[in-house]
């Protein structure tokens, strides 16, 4: 197949979601939705069970982001 064929599911990704009392609620949600691919500072431990994937990269510096 080539690639300009192929069309994946879509993912949503989440840039920073650290934090379960301001962040949990609205991953929870998404999560129900979409699958979700999370970029944070850290792996993820709350929202292991929410997300499909994920990748460590600091979220306040875009460079570390685009890679991730």
């Amino acid at each position: 197949m080539s690639r300009s064929t192929f069309v994946a599911d879509p993912v949503l990704i989440v840039i920073g979601g650290t934090d379960p009392v301001l962040r949990g609620y609205c991953m929870e949600r998404v999560a129900a939705a979409y699958p979700v691919a999370l970029i944070d500072a850290k792996p993820p431990t709350w929202q292991q069970d929410l997300v499909v994937d994920h990748e460590v990269a600091d979220p306040r510096d875009p460079t570390s982001v685009i890679a991730a």
